[in-house]
């Protein structure tokens, strides 16, 4: 758990997201989330690394639109506050821990929703 007390997903949201797209789709795209969050992170933390905050937005606000939509509200929020203040996101010495945290906690957490 986030000091915030939230889960790391949003199991309301999963549960209308299974009635919208069904369990099929929801699992395939589980399953190659490892892969995908993984180019966005990556991306992230090299556009931190090297002080380039356009690419640090652009790459938050793709990992976020990833992470929400399979309902990874803890990850979404962090790159919510990348992609909207990246400013700040660049001077936050933890946000490569942070990001590594919450990318670590979705993945755990969707592969055992999907029993992947």
């Amino acid at each position: 758990m986030a000091e915030t007390g939230e889960d790391v997903l949003d199991h309301a949201y999963l549960s209308e997201l299974t009635e919208w797209v069904g369990t099929a789709t929801l699992t395939d795209l589980a399953a190659k989330a490892p892969e995908s969050f993984g180019v966005e992170s990556d991306a992230m933390r090299a556009a931190w690394q090297q002080g380039d905050a356009a690419e640090l937005r652009a790459a938050a606000h793709r990992l976020k639109g990833m992470a929400s939509s399979l309902a990874c509200c803890r990850l979404a929020q962090l790159c919510q506050f990348a992609q909207h203040d990246p400013a700040r996101a660049m001077i936050d010495r933890d946000l490569g821990t942070r990001l590594d945290r919450e990318l670590a906690a979705a993945l755990d957490a969707l592969s055992v929703r999907f029993g992947l």
